[in-house]
């Protein structure tokens, strides 16, 4: 058992973000000296005992990962021990792969009501830091279970399992463009990128500022002045001051130079008056400009906050993947199943293209932000949103052409859009962590990447986190049994 008396910032914050969440008291402290408890992950399990554990969706940890159980409060941390844990056979092994004598049995010599929290994180196996623990995976605070079960859940997750997200295959960094465009909307290459927001084709035109057409002058003379008024009259008009605007358009700027055009004014005590600029007489001067630019189209994206969790104080992020056998296995890598996946194979309907290769759009903690990087894009001309243009740079030897994209023209394919969770310490960017939050299918065919013109372009994400169906979907869940002496 290793402990640790040290500020460790990480756990202070995610202590603290669970304490909120899970807002739960803990058990009345008793005066009988405790000196030991036995812990049980999925509950009090004798030997020799037929009871099934009760362990939901925990995933057989990756390999060069390893789980670590652990106890806190605000100045102790506690090590109760490693374990790996394989999901088919439901048995816990030992750092060396070897099943764990103890299986889900951990001692804490001491007394567990002393901590706050319990909570597993995923490591690196073997541990580069095994004096702090890595990102907390499964979390609940300490109750007495006879009264208040202790069952370790992911963080926030509430909050995880109420939202969805929308995604995009428009490729706004594809810089061709139709000759009567400006800029924006490329359609040649749709279906080549996944973008996680909602798109619209906006449609727009610029006046020509810089040439006056004409000017109206309309004037209501007060009759009731009397005759020898000095009033102000409009004399004539002139280009006076050119500015340099800009105008946002979507992705893009536009500058554009405008000349104010000036009234020239002069005094007259003639009548009839010719009064300007005096709100008294109703005075009005207009003026036009030239005639509009040619129309262009251009690229919006927009995203609403969908409420995703941020978990990099818990030390985790989202990514984002696309799995499809238009995809060499060569690329990346292939798709490791979701931790709620009991039949998974080439035929499993919830994810379609399920045998093909892996690419993966980035790294994120904020839908409403960039992720980490686009490689894969031609240029800087990418939405302010996590997603990626397949265009160039692709690996595994992969050209455009003679890809096709992800949606190809002709006969369609099977494929999917996924988002998971990943701990950021994971060994691998070879594969996904088995932390599935949302899937959609990729359209099945060119045809269904239809002209979005004046229309929002949108695939809505499920969401599989939810707990109430474990034997389809859900994320993990650990109930914890407790034995104090």
């Amino acid at each position: 058992m290793i402990r640790r008396r040290s500020r460790l910032v990480f756990i202070a914050l995610a202590v603290c973000a669970a304490t909120f969440y899970f807002s739960c008291t803990q058990p009345q402290d008793i005066m009988t000296p405790i000196s030991r408890t036995d812990v049980y992950l999925g509950g009090i399990n004798e030997p020799g005992s037929n009871a099934a554990l009760q362990m939901q969706n925990l995933p057989t940890n990756p390999e060069g990962m390893i789980y670590e159980l652990w106890v806190a409060n605000n100045g102790d941390t506690v090590s109760l021990g490693k374990f790996g844990y394989h999901q088919t056979w439901k048995t816990f092994h030992d750092e060396n792969g070897d099943e764990r004598p103890d299986s889900n049995y951990f001692v804490l010599e001491g007394d567990i009501f002393d901590y706050s929290h319990i909570f597993v994180s995923i490591e690196t196996n073997p541990d580069a830091l095994p004096e702090v623990p890595g990102p907390i995976m499964l979390i609940d605070i300490v109750t007495e279970p006879s009264s208040d079960l202790i069952e370790l859940r992911f963080p926030l997750n509430d909050s995880l399992t109420t939202t969805t997200v929308a995604f995009n295959m428009e490729t706004p960094s594809d810089t061709s463009r139709d000759s009567l465009e400006e800029f924006g909307n490329a359609d040649s290459t749709d279906g080549f990128g996944v973008w996680f927001s909602y798109y619209l084709e906006g449609i727009d035109s610029v006046r020509d500022t810089l040439s006056l057409d004409g000017f109206t002058l309309v004037t209501k003379p007060d009759s009731t002045l009397p005759p020898d008024t000095f009033t102000i009259y409009l004399d004539s008009i002139k280009n006076d001051t050119a500015y340099d605007t800009v105008r946002v358009f979507g992705l893009d700027t536009l500058w554009n130079t405008i000349v104010r055009f000036d009234s020239v004014l002069d005094t007259s005590d003639i009548w009839p008056y010719k009064v300007m600029d005096m709100s008294d007489t109703g005075t009005m001067f207009y003026y036009t400009v030239g005639d509009s630019l040619d129309t262009f189209h251009y690229d919006k994206f927009h995203q609403f906050d969908y409420n995703l969790p941020d978990y990099s104080a818990y030390g985790w992020k989202y990514k984002g993947w696309i799995v499809s056998p238009e995809v060499p296995v060569n690329a990346v890598g292939q798709i490791t199943k979701p931790a709620y996946s009991i039949n998974f194979n080439s035929s499993d309907s919830l994810i379609p293209g399920v045998e093909g290769g892996l690419l993966t759009t980035g790294t994120f903690t904020e839908i409403t932000e960039p992720d980490s990087d686009n490689p894969y894009s031609i240029g800087p001309r990418v939405p302010p949103f996590p997603g990626e243009d397949f265009l160039v740079n692709l690996p595994g030897g992969l050209t455009v052409p003679p890809w096709e994209g992800l949606v190809p023209k002709a006969t369609g394919n099977s494929g999917t859009v996924f988002i998971t969770l990943e701990p950021v310490n994971f060994v691998t960017d070879t594969t996904n962590f088995p932390l599935f939050v949302l899937i959609a299918p990729i359209p099945t065919a060119q045809a269904d990447l239809i002209d979005f013109e004046y229309d929002l372009e949108q695939f809505i994400m499920d969401n599989y986190t939810y707990t109430n169906d474990p034997t389809s979907y859900g994320f993990p869940e650990i109930t914890v049994g407790i034995r104090r002496f």
